[in-house]
């Protein structure tokens, strides 16, 4: 196998899952943290990277892949930790649906 192939599968690309991207100061960095918040909501890191987007700065971007389709308790509870969530990735089909039931619903409601 060569090099890039090998980087590529560090990544999980052909597991299904979503993305987390977070962004803090290096000070604030405590890997053991970000894995009890994740766990504490039933997900496993399949993948974890971090990188400086400028090197002369203490800023730290954490890219994170779960086992997880439907991040949202997870963005939830990040966020009550104060966490800065950059940008996310993941299936939009289930929340769709819930937001389809819920317009029924409502139309429903009015309809009476």
């Amino acid at each position: 196998m060569d090099l890039g192939n090998r980087l590529i599968s560090l990544f999980a690309p052909n597991e299904p899952g979503g993305i987390l991207e977070l962004q803090m100061c290096e000070k604030d960095y405590s890997l053991s943290q970000i894995t009890q918040i994740i766990e504490g909501n039933d997900a496993r890191i399949l993948s974890l990277y971090t990188w400086k987007p400028v090197e002369t700065t203490t800023e730290l971007i954490v890219t994170i892949k779960l086992n997880q389709v439907d991040l949202s308790a997870i963005i939830q509870t990040l966020t009550r930790y104060n966490y800065d969530i950059r940008a996310t990735f993941m299936d939009q089909t289930p929340l769709k649906g819930l937001i389809d039931d819920r317009f029924d619903q409502f139309m429903r409601y009015i309809n009476t």
